[in-house]
């Protein structure tokens, strides 16, 4: 199979996986969705996309398989501090921006740990900013 053969089939596959589960596929970096693929091909013995394509039509439950491969299935609080750290100055200017009328949207949220994080770290922005908490409509909904 050629490089442009290849690429096809892992076009239509994506495009295959997103008509029948809606998973987003063309938000992945392609060489991560491709290593995650790979990984219940070779579970399975399939080498190719296309022959991967009629495994996923013979065995639904595969789809189950391929999109805990493909998802993060973990939840806990402040997950990836780095990334809370960095977004402090960015929370602390939307505070002030928004006079504390903050909406946020967790989405996909398994047992709520990331929406409480939210609120924590915009409960923070309140107190860095001289606010003692959060005004009386803010709110987390999980």
């Amino acid at each position: 199979m050629t490089s442009e053969q290849d690429e096809r089939a892992f076009r239509a596959l994506t495009r295959k996986i997103t008509r029948a589960r809606g998973l987003a596929c063309d938000s992945y970096k392609d060489r991560c969705l491709r290593r995650r693929i790979a990984v219940r091909m070779r579970a399975r013995g399939v080498h190719t996309f296309d022959d991967y394509a009629r495994l996923l039509d013979q065995d639904v439950h595969e789809y189950d398989l391929l999109l805990d491969a493909l998802t993060i299935n973990v939840t806990k609080f402040f997950r990836n501090l780095e990334t809370w750290r960095a977004l402090e100055p960015r929370l602390d200017a939307l505070w002030t921006a928004r006079r504390g009328d903050v909406r946020v949207w967790s989405a996909g949220c398994a047992s709520g740990e990331e929406p409480y994080t939210v609120a924590v770290a915009l409960a923070e922005a309140a107190r860095r900013l001289g606010q003692a908490t959060l005004l009386p409509r803010s709110r987390v909904d999980a």
